[in-house]
């Protein structure tokens, strides 16, 4: 049989073709070659220098910043393949035709593992657009994009070193900047400190520069050479405000009292700024020649302050809180007191019992006027007072309250009070 074999060459090259044929058989039904397409792989840009040389900056020109790959193999390689697997680079010096429109740079793709005659890219070039070079200088706008220090902290000043920086990159991007902004995070600060920044690009219209704008843009300095010191404030509450009238008021008249809504502010400040207002009372004045002026006034009035302006130097309101305070300046003739009257002790007449009422407020003002010695000991539970109800309707109304005073004692303007009236339902309509 041996000698039969070795007289016989062609034999033995027919059985190894069939080893091999039933090999590839074996492995193309076990892991058989496929073709797979993976969608959205990045496309990478080398030597960008290159085109900065030239004086121009380069943009990866709209539809071009993804491509698909198409990858032919055997099954257990492609199968797991996604496009992070995936090498698509784009070399600028590569580019075909610098003259041409558009311009187009041929593409280099790889995956680890896989022959490069088994990838192909769709589309096999990109095209990028050519502009000139252009830097512009920005001021840094230091930031803690929301973020917040602990409980009882508010960050006061946000400094940056240095305070400008140098932006690079096409025409077209540098002129859309508006600021570059140095954003620190202070979450869970509990003391002053100097944070290292990462920058964040905003267009004149406040959208924020992408990551792929980001990426065309360069800066002088680095993130790490910037940092941002945030000067912490502490949260102190229970400040007082207190309003100083300005003027005379007309003749007879006198300012009665001074009332501010609210009438104490939460504020924050360095512990230095926090126990030099201790000193002083803890208190912030409105005082001067151009607020509460009661000049010539014969009645009462209300006065909105922004409270920023009077607050002292170092010293800020703290997060949230409203800057408006609203001050109620009480002006009566000589001789007058002010007294707050609760409606629960106001009776009402003339209301048939099919009806109901209600008063629509808690209290009301009476001012009264009369003798110092007659003023002088007068309390809201030596009054009496009612409201007329006969014809009303039903639905809210405003009424005169009248007052029974005593003896020498006159009301100094007539009280009224909001009344609503509704009638009863029957026993017959509530079952």
């Amino acid at each position: 049989m041996k000698r039969w074999l070795i007289s016989h060459p062609g034999l033995k090259i027919a059985s190894v073709l069939l080893a091999i044929g039933i090999w590839l058989i074996i492995v193309n039904v076990n892991d058989p070659i496929i073709t797979k397409t993976i969608r959205e792989v990045s496309v990478t840009v080398e030597n960008q220098s290159y085109i900065e040389s030239l004086g121009k900056s380069y943009r990866i020109a709209p539809g071009y910043s993804t491509v698909s790959v198409i990858v032919q193999s055997n099954r257990s390689v492609v199968e797991s393949l996604t496009a992070a697997d995936v090498s698509a680079v784009a070399d600028l010096t590569q580019i075909i035709d610098m003259e041409a429109t558009p311009i187009m740079v041929p593409l280099r793709v790889a995956i680890t593992g896989v022959s490069s005659d088994s990838i192909a890219a769709t589309p096999r070039n990109i095209a990028v657009e050519l502009e000139d070079m252009k830097s512009s200088e920005f001021v840094i706008s230091p930031t803690t994009n929301q973020t917040r220090p602990a409980t009882g902290y508010q960050v006061g000043e946000l400094t940056s070193s240095p305070d400008t920086i140098t932006v690079k990159g096409p025409v077209s991007m540098i002129e859309k900047i508006d600021r570059v902004a140095a954003v620190v995070d202070v979450s869970g600060l509990t003391e002053s400190a100097r944070l290292i920044p990462t920058f964040h690009v905003f267009d004149k219209n406040g959208e924020e520069f992408g990551e792929t704008d980001m990426s065309y843009l360069s800066f002088n300095r680095t993130e790490a050479s910037v940092s941002v010191y945030v000067t912490l404030y502490r949260v102190v509450s229970n400040v007082r405000v207190i309003g100083t009238t300005h003027g005379e008021p007309a003749p007879g008249y006198e300012v009665k009292a001074v009332m501010v809504t609210p009438d104490t502010l939460t504020i924050a400040a360095s512990d230095e700024r926090l126990a030099q207002l201790k000193e002083n009372g803890n208190v912030i004045y409105v005082e001067g020649e151009n607020v509460l002026d009661v000049t010539g006034k014969d009645s009462d009035f209300e006065e909105k302050v922004d409270i920023r302006h009077y607050l002292p130097d170092g010293i800020a309101l703290a997060e949230d809180v409203s800057s408006t305070v609203v001050f109620d300046v009480q002006v009566l003739p000589y001789n007058s007191v002010s007294l707050t009257y609760n409606t629960k002790d106001i009776q009402t007449v003339g209301l048939s019992s099919i009806y109901i009422s209600a008063f629509d407020v808690s209290q009301i003002e009476l001012k009264i006027s009369g003798p110092e010695e007659a003023l002088e000991g007068l309390t809201a539970d030596k009054i009496q007072a009612h409201v007329d109800l006969r014809g009303a309707a039903v639905g809210s109304g405003e009424y005169e309250v009248q007052v029974n005073l005593p003896e020498g004692c006159e009301l100094v303007e007539t009280p009224t009070v909001s009344v609503t009236v509704s009638r009863m339902r029957s026993s017959e309509a509530k079952s």
